[in-house]
């Protein structure tokens, strides 16, 4: 089932049919000033993966041992933490209450 956003100046999708952590990569659209959605690429500055590192679970664990490679070298960690996924689902749980309600909500 797809997660949509929807504001006014345009609508985000994203389509998966599992989580974005096991196999496929999430299907990403918008749509702005119109009623067609279009695919969206993911910007390049969320790729950390070289270009032609393969699609689905390969993927997407190697995203996440690149940023864990980063933060050992770093000292530095952009991987998430439980706050993390606490904040996540209180953002998930207002979107849906916008979703149900049909209003517009401030997201803290």
């Amino acid at each position: 089932m797809p997660s949509r956003v929807y504001r006014r100046e345009g609508t985000l999708v994203a389509t998966g049919s599992v989580s974005s952590q096991r196999g496929e990569t999430l299907r990403l659209q918008g749509v702005r000033g119109s009623h067609a959605l279009s695919d969206l690429e993911v910007p390049e500055r969320f790729m950390y993966v070289p270009a032609d590192f393969p699609r689905g679970d390969p993927f997407n664990v190697g995203q996440m041992y690149a940023l864990f490679a980063e933060a050992i070298h770093t000292g530095q960690s952009r991987i998430p933490t439980f706050d993390t996924a606490v904040e996540l689902h209180r953002f998930i749980d207002t979107i849906q209450q916008a979703s149900d309600t049909g209003r517009e909500l401030p997201v803290a």
